[in-house]
């Protein structure tokens, strides 16, 4: 009986020292192997103006159109203007949305009003907040090279119950100053809701 035991022993002994072994040299046969992944790029212009993330500009060059009873590029009670935003991906590798947001807190008269949007590469601009308007901008139209170009019309309503406050504000030669917002962040295929407000 003491023969066997030792022999059970010795068999233990010898199949623990094979498992350390083995599992030592598989330790050791593990190997790092360096992985290079480069991050993806991230540069967007908005009016020739690179933007990493969010930038609030101020837009203060309407061009109006003509109207034969006022001076050029003079907005005035009863005529419209428009600005252009141009977004372009450049050197960007990962598709993004972005939200342009106007604010009218800082124009001095209630007559002036915005009056629409419209895109002229066939984006598909939706309003999604009271004075947001968010596009997507996919990984294809950036490889193409596709540019944002967006037109925000605004107009000046000729409401004869303003017309002192219109005349003051006209003859205070004012710049007219609308501040607007961009705000990008990377499309992750979530769809826009269309606002309801």
């Amino acid at each position: 009986m003491k023969r066997v035991l030792i022999i059970i022993v010795l068999f233990f002994f010898l199949l623990t020292c094979y498992e350390i072994t083995r599992s030592y040299a598989l330790f050791e046969s593990s190997q790092d192997i360096p992985i290079n992944v480069d991050g993806a790029k991230w540069q967007i212009l908005v009016n020739d103006s690179s933007i990493k993330e969010s930038a609030t500009f101020e837009v203060t060059e309407v061009i109006v159109d003509n109207e034969p009873n006022v001076l050029e590029n003079r907005l005035a009670p009863g005529t419209e203007g428009y600005f252009d935003i141009q977004i372009v991906p450049n050197e960007t590798s990962v598709a993004f949305r972005f939200d342009l947001t106007y604010s009218w807190d800082e124009v001095d008269t209630s007559s002036i009003e915005f009056a629409g949007i419209s895109e002229t590469n066939g984006y598909t601009i939706v309003r999604t907040g009271e004075n947001t308007y968010s596009g997507i901008v996919t990984l294809s139209d950036i490889e193409n090279e596709n540019a944002v170009d967006m037109r925000i019309s605004v107009r000046w309503v000729n409401n004869e119950a303003n017309s002192l406050i219109d005349s003051e504000y006209g003859l205070s030669k004012k710049e007219l100053v609308i501040p607007v917002t961009v705000h990008f962040t990377q499309y992750l295929g979530e769809t826009l809701v269309a606002y309801s407000g």
